[in-house]
C-alpha cells in the first residue's frame, strides 16, 4: 500500500514538472532600431508595457551596423534595460538582424542557456516598438509559429504615404515560411562542407552544391534524399563539419551528432555531443557551426570556440577560448560571434566563416580576415 502511494506521488512529481517547464510563458520582442533616440524611445516602451504585465523573458532584436549605424542594437537595448532595473539574466539578445524581416527569422529561432528556443509554442509574443512593423510581425508569428503574438505601440510618429499596416509585405508577401526565411537572409548556409571537388551549402531542408565556387552553377538535392537516415525529430540541421581524407562526416542538432562514413561501408551513427565530445563544456547544448581541420575539430557556439583533437573514434577538447581572440581584426558588424556557418578547405589552406549573408576568410597562419563579402549564390528554391 505504502509503495502505491509513493508511485502515485512519484508520478504526480512528474507530470507537475512536465507542466511546469512546458508551462506558456509572456515573451516581450523588443524590436531594435540604428537611430539611436529611436532605439531609447523604443525601450521605453517596452518599459511601459513590462511595469504594467508579468513578462518572464525578453528579446531584444538588433545587430551591430545596421545601415552603416556605430552601433549594436541588441546590446544597447539590454543595457538601457538593465539600468532601468530590469534583471539582465531575463534578457536575451538577437543580434544578427539588420532589417525588420530578419528581426522575426532570427528571433524566433533564438536558443536560451539551455540550448531551447526562447519563444516556444503556445506562448505569449508581445512585439513592442514604436512603429507599425510590430503588426506585421506580431501577425507572422502569430499565424507560423502557433503562439498568441499581440502588438504593443506607442509614440508619435507621423505616417508616410508609402507605409502599409503590412510592413513591407511580412505578413502577406510569402506564404511557404520556409521560402520566407530563406529570402530574408538568403544566402546565409546552417552548414559548409567540401566533398568530391563540391562546395556543398546546406539551407533549411537544401543542399546546394557548386563546383570550384563556380556559383552560377547550382545543383539542389534535398536533405532527406542526401542524408536518408536523418532522425525524424530533426528539423533541421545546426552545423556540420567534413573530413573527407578520412571518410568523415559530422551532422549537428542541438544534443546530438550524426556521424556518417563517405564511403557508405558502414551505416550511420547516432552519437549525444557529450559521448562524442570528451571534455565538452557542460553548458553546450547545441553548436552554430564547425569545421575538421588536419585532426581537430573546431566548434563554435555563440562568442565561444572549442577545439577538440581526434582520439580514435572520438574527439577530446583541448582548447577552449573566446572567438574573437582568433581573429585579430574581428568585423563590427559581426558582433560577437553566433557564426551560422563554417569551413576549412584544404586546398586552399583557408578558414571560411559564415554570417547573415556574408562571408570572411581567415589566412590559417596569420589569422587576419578579410573584408566581409556578399556569399553569391543564384536564388532557387
Amino acid at each position: 500500500m505504502k509503495k502505491n502511494i509513493l508511485v502515485l506521488l512519484l508520478n504526480i512529481f512528474f507530470c507537475f514538472s512536465c507542466y511546469s517547464q512546458t508551462k506558456p510563458k509572456n515573451i516581450l520582442l523588443l524590436l531594435g532600431s540604428a537611430n539611436l533616440p529611436t532605439l531609447t524611445n523604443r525601450v521605453n516602451i517596452a518599459l511601459d508595457l513590462y511595469r504594467i504585465k508579468k513578462i518572464d523573458k525578453i528579446i531584444v532584436s538588433g545587430g551591430c551596423g545596421a545601415h552603416t549605424s556605430s552601433i549594436c542594437e541588441a546590446t544597447e537595448m539590454k543595457n538601457l534595460l538593465v539600468a532601468k532595473g530590469v534583471a539582465e539574466n531575463s534578457i536575451y539578445k538577437e543580434e544578427n538582424s539588420k532589417t525588420t524581416v530578419q528581426n522575426y527569422i532570427f528571433s524566433r529561432v533564438l536558443r536560451d542557456e539551455l540550448g531551447q528556443k526562447v519563444i516556444q509554442e503556445n506562448d505569449s509574443v508581445f512585439v513592442v516598438s514604436d512603429h507599425w512593423h510590430a503588426i506585421a510581425v506580431a501577425a507572422r508569428l502569430n499565424k507560423y509559429d502557433h503562439v498568441f503574438a499581440k502588438f504593443f505601440i506607442e509614440g508619435d510618429l507621423v505616417p508616410k504615404p508609402t507605409d502599409l499596416l503590412d510592413y513591407g509585405g511580412l505578413f502577406n508577401r510569402t506564404v511557404d515560411n520556409n521560402e520566407f526565411i530563406l529570402k530574408g537572409t538568403w544566402p546565409t548556409p546552417d552548414g559548409v562542407y567540401d566533398w568530391d571537388g563540391f562546395k556543398n551549402y546546406i539551407f533549411l531542408d537544401r543542399i546546394f552544391s557548386v563546383k570550384s565556387n563556380d556559383t552560377s552553377q547550382v545543383t539542389i538535392t534535398k536533405l532527406s534524399k542526401k542524408f536518408t537516415s536523418l532522425p525524424k525529430n530533426w528539423a533541421n540541421i545546426d552545423a556540420v563539419a567534413a573530413d573527407q581524407k578520412n571518410n568523415l562526416l559530422l551532422l549537428f542538432n542541438n544534443k546530438s551528432c550524426q556521424i556518417h562514413f563517405g564511403n557508405d561501408r558502414k551505416p550511420p551513427l547516432n552519437l549525444s555531443l557529450a559521448a562524442l565530445i570528451v571534455g565538452l563544456p557542460a553548458d553546450v547544448n547545441y553548436v552554430d557551426a564547425s569545421f575538421i581541420k588536419e585532426h581537430d575539430l573546431y566548434l563554435f557556439v555563440k562568442d565561444k570556440i572549442i577545439i577538440a583533437k581526434r582520439l580514435g573514434a572520438k574527439f577530446k577538447v583541448i582548447k577552449v577560448e573566446n572567438l574573437k581572440n582568433m581573429v585579430s581584426n574581428w568585423p563590427y558588424a559581426w558582433g560577437n560571434g553566433d557564426l551560422s556557418a563554417a569551413n576549412y578547405n584544404v586546398q586552399e589552406k583557408t578558414i571560411y566563416f559564415y554570417k547573415n549573408e556574408q562571408y570572411i576568410t581567415l589566412n590559417e597562419k596569420t589569422h587576419l580576415a578579410t573584408e566581409p563579402k556578399k556569399l553569391e549564390i543564384k536564388w532557387s528554391y
